[in-house]
């Protein structure tokens, strides 16, 4: 709040500006508005107008964040971060690479113990 306070009223009024003018694009008939009700009554019109966007906006990132946790917590839960699976199969890996030089084996015996059991 405070550097909205000491930014300068030609650059607060040229950002409010530039946010009509990109919304006339979705939002043609605030125009007329505009004219008949001024900048105020067309930002309370342009919030309302996007209500609906901003509530699926907030659902999306609540069921992202969901998802996240649910992800973390079956990754947490595969069986690759078992102490005794990983220690075979980091042997196994080592031994690969030594006896073929090759990181794809590595590779392929990490990625079973990835998966979620």
């Amino acid at each position: 709040m405070h550097a909205w306070k000491k930014v300068p009223l030609w650059q607060k009024g040229l950002l409010v500006a530039v946010v009509i003018v990109i919304s006339l694009t979705g939002a043609p008939e605030l125009m007329p508005l505009l004219d008949l009700g001024g900048m105020e009554l067309a930002i309370a019109y342009l919030l309302l107008t996007y209500k609906p966007l901003f509530h699926w906006l907030t659902r999306q990132r609540e069921k992202l964040t969901q998802l996240r946790q649910v992800g973390a917590c079956a990754w947490r839960q595969a069986a690759g971060y078992q102490p005794r699976i990983f220690a075979l199969q980091s042997a196994f890996a080592l031994l690969s690479f030594w006896l073929f030089g090759s990181g794809v084996f590595v590779w392929l015996y990490f990625v079973t113990s990835a998966l979620p059991s």
